[in-house]
């Protein structure tokens, strides 16, 4: 049997689909329950209120969506570097997530504001605005992310 050349890097099987720490079909929940909560947010802007009561009806739909975000960003938070066949990728997905992270929990605290009035209607609505296209392009791209990845994973949803 001859020796093993110096130069040859043996190359690990490619782990399938399957065998990754966050099902493919969690993946595509996340994506629709993340692209969702993007697209409630910028409807909101996109039609703001003007009173504080306007401002609560309009967040109404947004405030139903948090917790299925959460959930998907909790199922997202088991990719890690060390058990995701693709490090790269991991870390990519680690720091998008923990950015929508933070864009919920400022939307959170921008949307108490307005609906409760604790500042000026009008800078209430300028913070929320800011806050909510911050997260709408955070939202858009951890799901680009997953998708660009494994599009498999949106397939049929």
């Amino acid at each position: 049997m001859a020796p093993c050349a110096r130069n040859v890097i043996p190359l690990k099987p490619r782990r399938s689909s399957e065998d990754l720490p966050v099902p493919l079909e969690r993946l595509g929940v996340a994506v629709q329950e993340l692209d969702d909560l993007g697209r409630c947010i910028r409807q909101i802007i996109d039609d703001p209120g003007s009173s504080a009561l306007e401002w609560s009806v309009a967040c109404m739909p947004l405030m139903l969506r948090l917790p299925g975000a959460r959930r998907s960003l909790a199922d997202l938070a088991e990719i890690r570097v060390g058990r995701w066949p693709d490090t790269d990728w991991a870390v990519r997905l680690r720091a998008a997530r923990d950015e929508v992270e933070r864009g919920l929990l400022d939307i959170s605290m921008s949307m108490n504001a307005l609906i409760h009035g604790e500042t000026s209607a009008i800078d209430a609505a300028v913070n929320f605005s800011f806050e909510g296209t911050e997260l709408a392009e955070a939202v858009h791209e951890l799901c680009w992310l997953i998708t660009s990845q494994y599009p498999e994973a949106v397939d049929g949803i």
